[in-house]
């Protein structure tokens, strides 16, 4: 069996991400990833019963398989050419289970999201697309802020997600997010009620 090239698409728990997920499911960017190696997707793509409706009627393959697991309500399976395709609602340690193992994570430009998947690991491309629906624009600020520092690129307004995965450099990303330190919150409460 061939080495594990794996790519894993979020869109978030809660709000399905119709863009993302309709250019990641589109037939070229398929065929993109296949011809960069990838052999595994996963799709987190929400909760919401439209989303899995989206889903199906995306998929590029006739014939699927539904089942269940200890982290999620549903898996939906199938596969493309050689790119086997797993596509779920929501899962409790999409980190452990998926992001971890992956060579390239595909993801809303969520902070939450953004910083999980740096931190998992320096290995990771991490390319993040702006929800432009959404009422203001903190995720074009936090995209744009952690792509001038090298982690991650971002795709919006009339870019593609194909056009910014086709054009990564071999080297990129260029460093790994440390770990949150969980005194910083003592530290600042302390302050703030004894200075």
């Amino acid at each position: 069996m061939a080495d594990l090239k794996q790519v894993v698409v979020t869109t978030g728990a809660t709000v399905t991400f119709e863009k993302l997920i309709k250019e990641t499911l589109d037939l070229d960017f398929l065929n993109l990833l296949i011809e960069l190696g990838f052999n595994s997707m996963v799709v987190q793509f929400g909760k919401k019963i439209e989303a899995k409706e989206l889903i199906l009627k995306l998929l590029p393959f006739e014939q699927y398989s539904e089942t269940k697991s200890s982290t999620s309500d549903y898996i939906i399976k199938g596969e493309f050419k050689n790119l086997k395709l797993k596509c779920i609602p929501f899962d409790t340690d999409l980190i452990g289970n998926y992001i971890c193992n992956s060579a390239m994570v595909i993801s809303h430009a969520g902070t939450g999201s953004i910083m999980d998947t740096l931190r998992t690991n320096d290995k990771i491309k991490l390319v993040v697309m702006v929800n432009e629906s959404l009422l203001d624009n903190h995720q074009r600020e936090t995209a744009d802020a952690f792509e001038s520092l090298g982690v991650l690129k971002s795709v919006c307004g009339k870019e593609r997600i194909i056009d910014v995965v086709r054009g990564l450099e071999p080297n990129f990303p260029n460093g790994k997010l440390p770990s949150p330190n969980g005194r910083i919150i003592g530290q600042i409460i302390r302050e703030e009620l004894f200075d």
